[in-house]
C-alpha cells in the first residue's frame, strides 16, 4: 500500500476516535458506529415492510372469508 493511503486511513480513524472521546466526555447522546446504525436502520425498514405486507395479507384473507360466508 502507498503511504498516502495509510495516512488517509489513519486520519479517518483518528477523527472517528476523537468523535467517540468527545461524546464520552460530554455525555452528549450515545455513540453508535455508522455501520451499525445503517445496519439497524435497514433492518427496521425491512421489518416495517414485512408488517405492512402482513397487514395487507390479513385484510385480503378477511375479505375472502367475508365473501365466502
Amino acid at each position: 500500500m502507498m503511504k498516502s493511503i495509510l495516512i488517509k486511513d489513519l486520519y479517518g480513524e483518528t477523527e472517528r476516535l476523537k468523535a467517540e472521546v468527545y461524546v464520552a466526555r460530554d455525555k452528549v447522546g450515545v455513540y453508535i458506529p455508522k455501520e451499525r446504525y445503517m445496519q439497524e436502520e435497514n433492518e427496521r425498514k425491512v421489518m416495517a415492510n414485512q408488517i405492512e405486507q402482513m397487514g395487507i395479507t390479513l385484510e385480503n384473507h378477511q375479505k375472502v372469508s367475508f365473501l365466502n360466508k
